[in-house]
């Protein structure tokens, strides 16, 4: 996965080493310069920075942490999750509506609590059962959450994105045109939700984004021979970042959006 800071100075990437474990990178988008996260827990998985840009959130095996960026202590969360999970975020609700949500994916329920690094995790706010007939959207590649907290999409991989709406429970339907989802994040304004996939018996791969609201759908790239995974616009929203689906640190950025 890639995540941006919130100033757009940074980005927080998972490398797959050459055994096949998970190693936290951070990237300086001044210079370009990739140097490890100070101090990061072993293949633990990158799920962004908190709002202030000076912890990174990791899920460690079960457990999960914030890592400074000055490799001071690392502030266990308070939140243990099942081996299973698919996804935690750290969402920042529009200002006036509280704390940061962690937002957890469990392959059944989504979770939701308050969050400080003070505090750590906070008790359960909401639990919503997604019942997913499509096995393959029990994945954390089909489930993605706004970043004001109020909206969860998600897809069963088909040409379709769903929008659940948390307040009122009624379900949008977007459709992509291109064939099916893999993947997909929200824009840091929730405006667009950028997303990936495969469409047509030669799978062609693709990188596209949506309207959550008009439905209007925009073709970035497409490729016949490089899947893309994990979209990220920046949060200007004039650049995305995506990886490369090889072993490594592959990835590529779109500009001038």
């Amino acid at each position: 996965p890639i995540s941006w800071s919130t100033d757009g100075e940074s980005l927080v990437i998972n490398e797959v080493n050459s055994t096949r474990r998970y190693e936290t990178l951070i990237m300086n988008m001044t210079t370009y310069e990739m140097s490890p996260l100070p101090c990061s827990p072993k293949d633990a998985i990158n799920m962004g920075f908190t709002p202030d840009g000076k912890h990174v959130v990791v899920r460690d095996d079960t457990r999960v942490v914030a890592v400074p960026l000055d490799c001071g202590p690392i502030i266990d969360l308070g939140y243990d999750t099942p081996a299973i999970s698919s996804r935690v975020l750290i969402t920042r609700p529009n200002e006036g509506c509280g704390n940061p949500r962690l937002i957890a994916f469990d392959g059944a329920d989504i979770v939701i609590h308050e969050i400080t690094l003070e505090e750590g995790v906070g008790p359960e706010l909401m639990r919503i059962n997604m019942d997913l007939a499509n096995q393959w959207a029990h994945s954390e590649r089909f489930v993605n959450y706004s970043f004001d907290a109020t909206r969860v999409a998600y897809s069963e991989y088909e040409a379709e994105i769903k929008i659940l709406d948390l307040a009122t429970g009624e379900t949008t339907v977007v459709p992509t045109e291109q064939g099916s989802v893999q993947i997909f994040n929200w824009s840091w304004d929730d405006r667009w939700i950028y997303c990936v996939g495969n469409s047509g018996v030669e799978k062609t791969f693709w990188l596209g984004r949506v309207d959550p609201i008009s439905g209007q759908f925009e073709l970035l790239w497409n490729s016949d021979n490089s899947l893309v995974v994990w979209p990220f616009p920046s949060p200007d929203g004039k650049t995305v970042a995506a990886q490369i689906l090889t072993l490594g640190t592959d990835f590529f950025m779109l500009e001038g959006l």
